[in-house]
């Protein structure tokens, strides 16, 4: 992203204010209104749900560069080996809503 565009995504962001609880609600709305077959996916409880979503999206917002509250990421003082084996529950091709978990 350019130095305007993280500009415009955290002005932006500091504008909904009190008005994120209503963005999160709205996002979830639109999600389920546009595939249903999403919603038996999400099984935490909505409202928690949304509340962990503007939790999350506020630490992305204000981890971006330039961010007051934005530090640089110390460099792993050891190799970092990848990560394995994670999602494999919900990438495989015969996932569905109605899958056992």
């Amino acid at each position: 992203m350019t130095p305007e565009q993280i500009t415009l995504v955290q002005s932006s962001f500091e504008r909904l204010g009190p008005d994120l609880p209503a963005v999160t609600a709205r996002f979830y709305q639109e999600l389920f209104q546009r595939d249903p077959a999403l919603r038996p996916l999400f099984t935490t409880d909505m409202a928690e749900q949304r509340v962990k979503f503007a939790q999350k999206l506020t630490e992305i917002v204000r981890a971006m560069p330039g961010s007051a509250n934005c530090s640089p990421i110390p460099a792993p003082s050891a190799p970092v080996t990848p990560v394995t084996g994670c999602g494999p529950r919900t990438t495989r091709p015969s996932a569905t809503p109605s899958s056992p978990r």
